[in-house]
């Protein structure tokens, strides 16, 4: 016979709900644990139907839709009508034939609600496939999710890390070239002093040079003095020789 939700939970029809989520949280944890008695079926499919099982009994709208088509209305019997006129041998074989009609009737039924419990059962498993294909689907999602915010980091990551290096970089640059502006600063500065230093030099080289030619030519000029005041002097001696001469000859 075909499992019910009430078998697959391992309850009775008449369990409360109480029960009902007290069975699916035990089931679960054994899932959980391994220790799921699956049957025929793989673990997960059979938790997968176990699950749908707590689905429908757990809300009571749900349940009561099923449980009418779990327990469909009985047909009424076929009333057997004795008359008082009916023969002995109806009297004696009518009640089998109308067991047989009994009997027929319900292998019927009972062949229907095997059917139907199938075609659940069916219904069930291809769900509980399809509920196990969209997890396996969003769990690849969020793999890709994953792997894609990962991408992101490594991406955000190598970016701040280039950052970082071009303001590395840049302070270095930075650093570089105010020390390079500091030294040209410091050799414009010497340079500065060193073309003093050789201005002041050639000023001072300059002074003496105009004083040695001041001394030079006031020394010049001091001998063209002493050489006019002797050569004077010397035509002053001559002029008065020669007229000493004068009176002297005069005088004989």
């Amino acid at each position: 016979m075909a499992q019910t939700l009430y078998d697959l939970l391992e309850l009775s029809p008449q369990a409360s709900e109480d029960a009902i989520k007290a069975a699916y949280e035990r089931l679960k944890n054994n899932y959980l644990d391994g220790k799921l008695k699956s049957g025929q079926l793989d673990p997960d499919t059979q938790f997968n139907l176990i699950k749908d099982a707590y689905l429908t009994l757990s809300k009571p709208a749900l349940r009561e839709k099923y449980d009418a088509r779990l327990n469909p209305p009985s047909v009424n019997e076929p009333v057997i009508v004795y008359a008082e006129a009916e023969s002995s041998h109806f009297l004696r074989y009518g009640w089998k034939w109308a067991l047989v009609i009994i009997l027929a009737f319900g292998t019927g039924l009972y062949f229907r609600a095997q059917h139907k419990m199938e075609t659940e059962r069916l219904r069930l498993i291809a769900e509980a496939q399809k509920l196990q294909q969209e997890e396996a689907e969003r769990i690849k999602a969020a793999q890709e999710a994953q792997e894609e915010r990962q991408r992101i980091r490594e991406a955000e990551n190598r970016e701040r890390q280039e950052k970082a290096e071009a303001a590395r970089m840049s302070a270095n640059l930075s650093y570089e070239s105010e020390r390079i502006n500091r030294d040209l600063a410091t050799a414009s500065r010497q340079a500065q002093r060193e073309d003093d230093r050789l201005r002041q030099q050639n000023e001072y080289r300059a002074r003496q040079e105009e004083s040695q030619r001041r001394q030079e030519a006031a020394e010049a000029q001091r001998r063209i003095e002493r050489e006019r005041a002797m050569a004077r002097q010397l035509e002053y001696e001559n002029r008065s020789g020669s007229t000493r001469a004068g009176g002297i000859s005069s005088r004989h």
